[in-house]
């Protein structure tokens, strides 16, 4: 067999790790009950050494907070235990995992995205994963083999910066920034970009748009 060149993964690694961050948090941390510090910073610890780079882990860990999140705060409504030890111990847990991003040089932005911008700008994002694919798919160009793999590279982009939006707005608006400027320079990608990727982008807000210019 000839190793001369190595075949892309022929899946999403961003959805792979969103599956395995969603199986871990199912159970693991299931719900609020569920959280135990010690136990849980273990299990994660060894979760996170799986992973191969910093990407995926900080992936994992956005994924993770979130949960974290939505659990508790689904609990404390309606919890009556006296001295309930939830809040403080899952406290204990996202200071861990914001620990985490710290070690990666990533420094967790004030201004956080609520839920319903989160699920906005995932739709935006799957927007723009879609006109990707349906370049791909589409009859009227045979690409390169390089060609392939610079679209491939731009939807599993497009999917990590779904998850990236724990960092808060001004890193993540900085990240699209990036992604806009790293992939509309690229002469496979540059007519999609212009013709319908980056007006969906410039629809983010005009804070993106002050980036872009």
């Amino acid at each position: 067999m000839e190793y001369n060149s190595i075949p892309y993964p022929n899946f999403s690694i961003s959805e792979f790790i969103t599956r395995k961050a969603k199986d871990f948090c199912n159970r693991r941390i299931r719900t609020a009950g569920d959280i135990s510090v010690k136990i849980n910073i273990d299990q994660l610890e060894n979760e996170l050494y799986t992973l191969n780079n910093d990407k995926d882990r900080i992936q994992f860990i956005a994924y993770t907070i979130s949960h974290i999140n939505e659990i508790v705060a689904q609990h404390l409504p309606i919890c009556k235990t006296k001295g309930c030890r939830i809040e403080p111990d899952s406290q204990e847990l996202l200071y861990f995992l914001y620990g985490q991003l710290e070690e990666n040089d990533l420094h967790v932005d004030v201004d956080q995205f609520s839920r319903d911008e989160t699920y906005a700008n995932n739709d935006k994002i799957n927007q723009i994963i879609r006109e990707l694919k349906e370049l791909k798919a589409g009859q009227e160009i045979i690409f390169e083999e390089v060609d392939l793999l610079t679209i491939d590279s731009a939807i599993t982009e497009a999917e990590e910066l779904k998850g990236l939006q724990i960092l808060g707005k001004n890193k993540w608006f900085k990240l699209v920034a990036g992604f806009a400027a790293e992939y509309g320079a690229t002469k496979v990608l540059d007519e999609v970009f212009k013709g319908s990727i980056m007006p969906i982008i410039a629809s983010l807000g005009s804070f993106i748009t002050g980036l872009l210019k």
